[in-house]
């Protein structure tokens, strides 16, 4: 029987003996060639030459016990004049940033506030350079990552917050200003009107109420306190009070905000009261205050005096309560609005009949889009005593409308 041999021997000749001798020495020698450390000389000599790449290379092969004060000395000074290289070459390409960054995260440099200064100013014209090539994504990614483990130094940030702004005016640019609206140096920023248009985005998309009670005041009066620098707020302000004039619809968050800080004068608080009672309100603290303000205006000749003016100069005028989805909502507040303001809804009808008739001219079209809806529910109560517009309009109306 064949019987297999466990004994097996490999026959090298003297050819291959010598090829693999020389496949080890390769072997050796590029590994050593890959772990080949410089020294502090080497570094000098690089330092000397400009040589930034082939220095941050091997800066970190001098090892931490002998990391003494001329090797952060010289860590400093190539971080620093690399950066004033690539900004004065207009070295604005990814990889070059991609480097900046690596190496700003670099411990030493983490706490190089020369550095940091300089490296600021570099990535400002980076993302200048990259958002106008048209790689608006990418960079605003980049931007935000970089905004996260920087200083947040009050002027970048602004910039930043520009370059965002402009070309993301729908985004969210307010993580570059937080810090800023916060601190002292806000005086000098918040009355820029970037600032505040940014701001005012901001706080309108935090959603605050109006406060209840003594607690909720509180909780309010910390959260306002920890947006801003009480200066900011006094520079915002104004511009706060210009944008919440502006809207059609109220803003029923910036009024939050202004009713509390107390910046809005009582025509002023009472004239948004009413046009956010006459403009759909919804149920809760700022339909009870509303609500309220219309009682305390029956009251006031001279102030509901002054709220008629303003309103009265609106086109469209406000009406959008009058033709409110639930009909018996409709019919309480329209009766209210008549109790307490009946100057407006007398206003009100007759511009509709004025347009429905050609009397005047107006060059918006119907100052009165509600007018049908205020007529219906008027017509449908059965007492006159509890009509809130006259018989004469009412006759004009029908007339008018039989005629189409």
């Amino acid at each position: 029987m064949f019987r297999h041999s466990t004994n097996l021997r490999l026959s090298v000749t003297p050819p291959m003996r010598l090829s693999l001798l020389l496949g080890l020495l390769l072997i050796t020698f590029s590994l050593q060639a890959n772990t080949l450390l410089y020294s502090k000389a080497d570094l000098e000599i690089l330092q000397s030459q400009k040589s930034y790449n082939e220095f941050f290379k091997h800066a970190k092969d001098i090892v931490p016990t002998q990391r003494d004060k001329s090797w952060y000395e010289m860590l400093s000074d190539m971080g620093t004049n690399w950066l004033d290289d690539l900004r004065r070459k207009e070295r604005f390409k990814e990889e070059d940033f991609q480097k900046v960054e690596k190496i700003a995260a670099w411990p030493e440099f983490k706490r190089d506030e020369f550095f940091q200064v300089k490296r600021e100013a570099y990535v400002l014209g980076y993302f200048n350079s990259c958002l106008g090539q048209g790689f608006a994504l990418k960079c605003k990614k980049q931007m935000e990552s970089f905004w996260k483990t920087s200083r947040k130094e009050a002027e970048t940030g602004y910039q930043l917050m520009l370059l965002h702004l402009g070309f993301f005016p729908k985004g969210d640019s307010f993580p570059f200003i937080e810090k800023l609206v916060k601190q002292d140096l806000s005086k000098f920023y918040c009355d820029k009107p970037n600032i505040q248009k940014v701001f005012t985005k901001y706080l309108i998309d935090q959603n605050l109420e109006i406060a209840l009670d003594e607690s909720s005041e509180k909780r309010l009066q910390v959260t306002t306190k920890e947006m801003a620098h009480k200066e900011c707020w006094d520079l915002i302000t104004p511009y706060l009070k210009t944008t919440l004039f502006l809207e059609d619809r109220p803003n029923t968050h910036l009024f939050t905000v202004l009713h509390h800080l107390k910046a809005l004068s009582p025509i002023e608080e009472s004239y948004w009261l009413t046009h956010y009672y006459l403009t759909e309100p919804e149920e809760g603290p700022l339909l009870n205050l509303a609500w309220n303000n219309l009682e305390e205006l029956s009251q006031n000749y001279a102030l509901r005096g002054h709220i008629f003016k303003k309103l009265t100069q609106m086109d469209p005028l406000p009406g959008k309560v009058f033709a409110h989805e639930n009909s018996l909502k409709r019919k309480v507040f329209t009766q209210h609005m008549a109790k307490n303001f009946p100057e407006y809804i007398a206003h009100y009808s007759k511009k509709c009949v004025n347009y429905l008739t050609g009397k005047e001219v107006f060059p918006r079209g119907n100052p009165t889009m509600q007018c049908n809806e205020l007529f219906e529910t008027d017509q449908k109560k059965k007492s006159i005593a509890d009509k809130v517009i006259s018989q004469e309009v009412h006759l004009k109306y029908s007339g008018v409308m039989k005629k189409n």
